[in-house]
């Protein structure tokens, strides 16, 4: 069990990482940032994904985390450690899956003119990787740790995008990822391994909003 914990402690230092921005904040749009929502859309539940000789015998998991765990925190506190220096505050919207649109409407009701989203989002390649975060085994060469999101600036007024930028982290280059195969069992007898495992989501989480930000302008 140690092996799977070595490969999350490996995640940061040796992830193949990406931000791209599609557009940096001009000086006017950094002018009219003051009071700042933010929106962080991951949920509780941890992916897994483990190939077997045949399609049918491939196994997908979703392991429910502890409720004192939330990447969504970590997003918003980063957000405002980020921002020191403007007013930062939490968008909550009592819709399950809000849209983007909802959570404007939200934001404009709390009087906030800026507004920033996290969102988990999908990376397109030839491999299964379920939205947001996880661990996938392909083969025992191929394996790797995940966390993907997409992070949004809108204008709150008026509605319009004003930045945003894509989070890919990965990890597939540790040899000693041994993801176990009844991951389950692993969850509820292992909490040491597992904590440190979640801190490091944390932390590859923090490292890459505050990253994106600064990408983006902040």
């Amino acid at each position: 069990m140690k092996k799977l914990l070595l490969v999350t402690l490996a995640f940061i230092a040796t992830a193949c990482a990406g931000i791209t921005p599609s557009n940096k904040l001009s000086q006017n749009d950094l002018s009219n940032v003051k009071k700042v929502g933010v929106y962080s859309g991951f949920d509780n539940v941890f992916h897994i994904y483990l190939k077997g000789a045949h399609s049918y015998d491939d196994v997908h998991k979703e392991i429910k985390m502890p409720d004192w765990w939330s990447l969504n925190k970590q997003a918003y506190k980063t957000v405002k450690q980020k921002l020191k220096n403007k007013e930062v505050s939490k968008i909550e919207v009592k819709t399950a899956n809000p849209t983007t649109e909802q959570i404007l409407a939200q934001a404009k009701a709390e009087g906030l003119d800026t507004a920033i989203l996290v969102i988990p989002a999908y990376f397109k390649e030839p491999l299964v990787i379920k939205e947001g975060y996880g661990m996938a085994r392909y083969t025992e060469e191929q394996k790797q740790a995940y966390l993907l999101f997409k992070i949004y600036a809108y204008d709150v007024n008026s509605g319009n995008e004003i930045s945003s930028s894509t989070g890919f982290e990965r990890n597939s280059e540790t040899p000693e990822f041994d993801l176990p195969i009844d991951f389950r069992e692993f969850f509820n007898y292992h909490k040491f391994e597992v904590e440190q495992i979640l801190k490091t989501y944390e932390t590859v989480i923090s490292t890459r909003v505050a990253f994106a930000l600064n990408e983006m302008g902040f």
